[in-house]
């Protein structure tokens, strides 16, 4: 397997993903996620909350690629958008082979169903299947397709067809194609088609309960068509009358006589009469030379062995299944042809072990596309198992009230920063809500769209409140790592952040703006909470310089914060 040059590190894996949550949950329901040494995804119902849910994900290594980023988008949109969404997580799914086959139907259900709502998502998941197929991961038969589980071709011919005609998946069309030969093939056309019907139904049902009930029909088809009779043996010849015309005139039921008899004119030799007699008993119809005989005028449409359509009458059917059992019959000549059946014992046996088959049987096909998608990716993979940590370890902060001073000092420390500080940051806070009405010193003013207005020489602004202006919150991480123990001038490290901090608090809570703080090294302490009270938080606030430092992991502590915030930025 060729690795893609690493461009992504754990830790725009890891934001990525609280990210792409957090744009769901503006968009609609509510998700929580859980990290932990699990092998695929899971989404259901949140325990926490009734009309949230929770997903669960496999730890991330440290190091990524981009694709693994495509990898995991795909993931998250395919278990929110699709299951999430889409699935009954109520219904138990029936036992054995129709639950397994339930599994990749109802992803397509979900998927198909997710696109209508949300056009971009087959656009995600199908960057996915593309990443799949070009690890491996998602392949066509091989060179050596004898050596294929029954169940394997049945699943990888399902779902590379369903992907690639419903969903638009056309990195995935050229296995379709070899897999529904291998399916014909295996299985033959009748009960191929009809497996394929049951499949449509599953795609297009309208809830998970349908998708389950369409994946029983199908296990109901192979079940009885692996309980059907074989057909009767092929017969030496194709007349079955009197034993003793076919002795005598051997030449009657052989193909081409017909035309022997047209061109010398010997159709009134009174034997010959007789043979065409016999010709015409019912369970002589399926001889490819009775539509030329006089006493078979019911045979006149089948020509040149066309009785394969198997619809003639009942002893055409008979020497159909005879031919096809076989594969004798000139229309049935192998798999590519319009209509192929194989032999009875082989489909029974196809069958037997299809019905038999287990989880491992049905190959990567045979899985949801979660276990897949997190199977074909690398930063998962890497941390399969291990002890790596994805969340940061959050202790109390110290609750030791102290003296008046020590805000007095904080503040004055921090005021000529705070100075410069504010004019910063509200110009740039500022410069995204001030709503410009007018540039010109002419015009319509509409006074009842227009609340305190202020005219000028040039333009005319709405004014508002702070509160309106600025919708927005902010937190604030402070490093106390050992490294902040430096000396930064005449100052150390951990002084200089300290007073950073306090200016930007000061600055936030003269503005009426809601900001969190918390200092971090390999765990994180929580300072101020939004909405908190700041005057409070300066009698506790102290730097330190301690550890090492996992920035990752807490920018992505404060991203959760932020995440359950209301603003608009």
């Amino acid at each position: 397997m060729t690795h893609a040059t690493q461009k992504t590190s754990m830790r725009h894996l890891y934001l990525y993903t609280y990210l792409l949550l957090d744009e769901v949950k503006r968009a609609g329901r509510p998700i929580r996620i859980e990290w932990s040494n699990m092998p695929t995804a899971s989404i259901g119902p949140d325990p926490q909350n009734e009309k949230g849910l929770v997903m669960r994900l496999s730890n991330m290594a440290a190091t990524g690629t981009e694709e693994d980023a495509v990898l995991l988008r795909a993931l998250v949109a395919h278990e929110i958008l699709c299951h999430g969404n889409n699935t009954d997580f109520s219904l138990k799914l029936p036992p054995g082979l129709a639950g397994r086959l339930t599994n990749p139907l109802e992803d397509a259900r979900g998927e198909l169903m997710a696109s209508r709502s949300y056009g971009g998502s087959k656009k995600v998941i199908r960057e996915g299947i593309e990443i799949l197929t070009q690890r491996g991961i998602f392949t066509g038969p091989g060179d050596d397709p004898a050596a294929l589980h029954p169940a394997e071709i049945l699943f990888g011919w399902l779902v590379t067809e369903l992907r690639s005609e419903l969903l638009g998946q056309k990195c995935l069309e050229g296995f379709s194609v070899e897999y529904r030969k291998l399916a014909i093939k295996t299985f033959g056309t009748k009960l191929t088609s009809r497996v394929k019907v049951e499949a449509l139904k599953a795609a297009h049902a309208a809830d998970t309960k349908g998708a389950a009930e369409a994946s029983k029909r199908i296990v109901e088809l192979l079940e009885l068509a692996a309980k059907e009779p074989p057909p009767p043996p092929p017969q030496d010849g194709t007349g079955q009358g009197d034993p003793d015309n076919q002795g005598s005139d051997p030449g009657q039921g052989q193909p081409g006589n017909q035309g022997n008899q047209e061109q010398t004119g010997d159709q009134e030799d009174p034997d010959v009469q007789d043979g065409q007699d016999d010709q015409g008993d019912g369970s002589d119809q399926g001889g490819q030379d009775d539509q030329g005989a006089p006493g078979n005028s019911g045979d006149q449409g089948n020509q040149d062995g066309q009785d394969t359509s198997g619809d003639s009458s009942a002893g055409d059917q008979g020497s159909d299944d005879a031919a096809g059992a076989d594969g004798s019959d000139g229309g049935n000549q192998g798999p590519d042809s319009a209509a192929y059946e194989p032999s009875h014992d082989n489909l029974k046996q196809a069958i037997a072990d299809v019905l038999d088959s287990t989880d491992d049987d049905a190959g990567n096909y045979g899985k949801g596309l979660e276990d897949v998608l997190c199977e074909g990716n690398e930063a998962m993979q890497q941390a399969s198992g291990g002890s790596h940590t994805n969340e940061m370890r959050e202790i109390e902060a110290p609750t030791n009230v102290r003296p008046p001073e020590h805000r007095a000092q904080l503040r004055s420390a921090a005021r000529s920063t705070a100075a410069t500080l504010a004019l910063k940051m509200e110009e740039l806070l500022e410069a995204h809500s001030m709503v410009e009405r007018s540039s010109s010193t002419e015009g319509r003013l509409r006074p009842n769209k227009v609340a305190r207005v202020a005219t000028g020489d040039l333009r005319v602004f709405q004014k508002k409140n702070r509160s309106e202006e600025l919708d927005t919150c902010l937190y604030f991480l402070n490093d106390e790592s050992a490294s902040m123990g430096e000396l930064f001038g005449n100052i150390t490290r951990r002084e200089a952040a300290g007073r950073v901090a306090v200016a930007a608090g000061e600055v936030c809570d003269n503005a009426n703006i809601p900001f969190g703080l918390a200092s971090y090294s390999t765990s994180v302490r929580e300072w101020q909470q939004m909405d908190g009270d700041w005057a409070k938080t300066l009698n506790l606030f102290t730097a330190a310089a301690r550890d090492c430092t996992n920035t990752h992991l807490a920018v992505v502590w404060a991203l959760k914060r932020l995440m359950d915030r209301k603003e608009s930025r």
